[in-house]
């Protein structure tokens, strides 16, 4: 059996967060307890997580993302394509994974959901929420995905990072490009081949400066 050492790094984190979270419930914000059972559920699973993978765990974060990536896409070119599947999916389809329990706010909205994707109601703008709860939180995951990966490659072009990149462009999100933009220049100083890739750098940018001028989300 695998024991899990106490990090102190870790509980310090969570005491840190703790704290603050506290200190907006005293200032800011009401005192919701299912919301902080929430939170601090979430944060020691992820710990636990983390201290089970050990040294793994960018490996299998990077085949989980990388596979929900496919399924994204399995879903986001048909509902795209063809506005009834996107309307099955929204009502039909999704009718069995409805939250029993659904609290009803002003503020937030529920999307429909199988779990391994969200029809988040962007995808009429062709946005891919992927299985999150919108496109951007998709693709800051997938740019984590792709900086594993490439420090335990030692190369960002592989097939699988092309194929993440590309399900990266279907969010349209801003800071989803942003990032992925500065990964790529960031990769190229890091390899010492920035001369040598001038033009495909040179390309990028380019590439980077057409969708904001191009895609109206970008320049709102």
């Amino acid at each position: 059996k695998r024991s899990i050492p106490f990090d102190r790094r870790a509980f310090m984190f969570l005491l840190f967060f703790y704290i603050v979270d506290i200190l907006q419930v005293l200032i800011i914000l009401p005192f919701v307890p299912m919301t902080m059972i929430g939170t601090y559920a979430r944060l020691f699973v992820a710990f636990f997580v983390v201290a089970l993978c050990d040294k793994n765990y960018t490996r299998y974060y990077y085949k989980v993302i990388y596979h929900l990536a496919i399924i994204s896409i399995i879903f986001y070119v048909p509902c795209v394509l063809v506005p009834s599947i996107r309307h099955f999916c929204e009502t039909t389809l999704s009718a069995p994974f409805k939250p029993p329990f659904t609290e009803v706010s002003d503020f937030y909205e529920r999307s429909p959901t199988i779990i391994i994707y969200n029809f988040h109601e962007v995808l009429a703008e062709y946005r891919n929420s992927g299985p999150f709860w919108e496109p951007g939180a998709f693709a800051i995951f997938l740019i984590l995905a792709l900086i594993f990966n490439t420090i335990d490659e030692g190369t960002l072009w592989t097939k699988k990072n092309i194929f993440l990149c590309i399900v990266l462009l279907t969010t349209l999100s801003t800071t989803g490009f942003v990032a992925l933009f500065v990964l790529v220049m960031g990769y190229y100083f890091a390899t010492g081949n920035i001369i040598k890739n001038i033009f495909i750098l040179a390309t990028v940018i380019q590439f980077a400066i057409s969708l904001y001028i191009i895609l109206e989300i970008l320049s709102d």
